[in-house]
């Protein structure tokens, strides 16, 4: 465990498992929680493959799955609610596929697909809109999301790196052609 992690001022600890769906560990009692993939139960975990989890302030946990798609989980209710792709449906999600998730400063969530490019979700309207190789990025495999100090998204993909600017729709890209 890194000491960073260590530090956070709250009791509960979240982990994603590969298979073994998302787990809590209360730090003060050293116990455990698992939520788990249940098939019959639309309120569980969507696949128990966990890639990303990111905490947004209201307190939510967003979870990227391999395969099941995004799922928002309600600590208190403790329940989940399935973001996943539609066929037909330009305002869900691309690809279940998801490797990472940032939040903006405008609470918007980027979420970075395996094929299905980046996604940006406004949890307010309820809606995605995408953005691929079509509008310009260097692949639809994005791995990592950060944002710099001028709004700028900058997203690792399997042909490089990605400078993406949300309010113009303006990308760059960088390749080993650029010393990558």
């Amino acid at each position: 465990i890194e000491p960073a992690r260590l530090q956070r001022p709250h009791e509960t600890l979240w982990i994603g498992t590969h298979g073994g769906g998302l787990n809590r560990l209360n730090r003060a009692t050293g116990t455990f929680k698992s939520y788990r993939h249940h098939p019959q139960q639309l309120n569980s975990l969507s696949n128990d493959y966990v890639r990303v989890i990111h905490e947004s302030p209201d307190g939510m946990l967003w979870i990227g799955t391999h395969g099941g798609g995004l799922n928002k989980f309600d600590p208190r209710a403790e329940t989940f609610t399935h973001y996943r792709t539609r066929d037909n449906d330009s305002t869900c999600l691309s690809n279940d596929f998801v490797f990472s998730i940032l939040q903006d400063d405008d609470g918007c969530l980027w979420i970075g697909t395996w094929g299905g490019g980046l996604n940006k979700f406004d949890p307010a309207r309820d809606i995605f809109q995408h953005y691929k190789t079509e509008h310009g990025l260097a692949d639809n495999a994005i791995y990592g999301v950060l944002q710099d100090e001028y709004g700028n998204l900058w997203m690792s993909s399997n042909n490089g790196l990605c400078q993406f600017n949300p309010l113009s729709g303006e990308v760059h890209n960088y390749s080993t052609d650029d010393g990558l």
